[in-house]
């Protein structure tokens, strides 16, 4: 689905001095996985994001979807932030309308999907409420259906749930497997939590210290996905065999 060939990049610091943070890192990023990238704090993880999504250009390398060649041309690109950049001012029902409303999204047919959607997360019942009456939990529960909502081709997620406890945590990652049960798309997740990475993640690549390169490659291929996958024997030596990843960066 995404191609990353031998992407580098470079911050300026001032006139005469730059800052490497990424290093010729090339991925292949599966249609209809979750790719998890997993690396220490400050080691580029948001940069490479963000260079996915066209907000920023690599300084070397380049990008392709599918068989395009520009970042420009993929079809619809959505991600969920850690922070859940919901407006204040809309309602539940509102914020997840919003994308629907600026691709010119028929009423009826907005409606079905903001439907679909509120049901999908169990928060039907609260459609008008705003964001100062939500936990955390549900803001991003409707953060995601937002983002769903508009049919992306390539879902990008940066740390949207390290803010939150550990139960609500658990829970979110089961909402985000439920969902992606169902609609089978391409995620790209990063983090810095091995467990969220072992149990969300079909790919999982660990990225070293800046200049980042890619250290390591895991493909996962657990029996199933559930709480007690947890505690599972499979699930703990992939997640042991990450820590000394991590250690070693």
């Amino acid at each position: 689905m995404i191609r990353l060939n031998k992407i580098s990049k470079y911050y300026n610091l001032d006139g005469y001095n730059k800052l490497q943070v990424l290093n010729d890192i090339s991925v292949d990023i599966k249609e209809g996985r979750i790719t998890v990238f997993i690396g220490k704090s400050g080691c580029g993880k948001t940069t490479l994001l963000k260079i996915i999504a066209g907000l920023l250009k690599p300084s070397h390398g380049s990008l392709s979807f599918k068989d395009r060649n520009k970042i420009k041309q993929a079809l619809n690109i959505g991600m969920v932030f850690q922070d859940f950049s919901l407006f204040p001012w809309m309602n539940i029902k509102e914020n997840i309308e919003f994308g629907l409303k600026i691709k010119n999204t028929p009423h009826s047919e907005r409606n079905k999907i903001v439907s679909y959607y509120l049901d999908l997360i169990g928060l039907k019942k609260y459609e008008n409420l705003y964001p100062n009456c939500l936990s955390y939990g549900m803001k991003q529960r409707v953060a995601i259906a937002r983002t769903f909502a508009t049919d992306p081709d390539i879902i990008l997620m940066d740390e949207p749930f390290s803010s939150l406890d550990v139960v609500t945590k658990y829970n979110m990652h089961d909402f985000i497997l439920k969902i992606q049960h169902r609609e089978k798309k391409t995620i790209v997740f990063v983090t810095h939590d091995i467990e969220e990475a072992v149990y969300l993640g079909d790919d999982v690549y660990v990225l070293g210290k800046v200049p980042t390169q890619v250290k390591s490659y895991i493909k996962i291929n657990l029996p199933y996905k559930g709480m007690n996958i947890r505690f599972s024997q499979e699930f703990n030596k992939i997640k042991k065999r990450l820590i000394e990843e991590m250690m070693t960066v």
